[in-house]
């Protein structure tokens, strides 16, 4: 059976997961931030949102454009 690795820690409600260009993207809902972390355990906040963010996307384009939706922005909120 493969061993579990704890790679960030600290987080108040991790959601929407998403593996890109080696590093897993979450949101977290009650910080209101998405933050990315490497297999190395390195991670780092790439977007702080004034909501709390309730789904995360890629576009399928080849560049890193990044969809974050969060309930009062039905539209949802683009970054790159």
């Amino acid at each position: 059976m493969p061993e579990f690795t704890t790679l960030m820690g600290g987080l108040s409600f991790a959601a929407c997961p998403r593996w890109r260009d080696g590093r897993l993207y979450v949101s977290d809902f009650y910080t209101h931030g998405v933050l990315a972390v490497t297999v190395n355990g390195a991670a780092e906040t790439v977007a702080q949102l004034p909501e709390q963010p309730t789904g995360l996307g890629f576009l399928p384009d080849g560049i890193w454009d990044s969809i974050v939706c969060a309930p009062s922005d039905a539209a949802g909120s683009g970054t790159s």
